[in-house]
């Protein structure tokens, strides 16, 4: 069986999980926004978003939705 390609999403967290520079730009970015869930979607949409168009990998916030469902959903199942 073949894998699956690999979204922009996928490639984004790639290249965040190996570069330090880009996880505090995004986390300083981040900082700009304390508060609780209830701001994710415009955070992500004024923060993830840009960098990730910048790296040229540009994705919306379903599909991050889907990549995190994915990642951290399909665990959840077999706790």
């Amino acid at each position: 069986m073949a894998d699956k390609p690999k979204t922009n999403v996928d490639k984004f967290f790639e290249i965040y999980d190996a570069d330090p520079a880009l996880q505090a730009r995004v986390q300083q970015a981040m900082d700009c926004y304390p508060g609780s869930l209830e701001i994710r979607d415009v955070m992500t949409e004024h923060v993830l978003l840009p960098v990730a168009e910048e790296l040229g990998l540009p994705f919306t916030l379903k599909e991050l939705r889907n990549y995190e469902l994915l990642k951290w959903g399909l665990s959840l199942i077999h706790i």
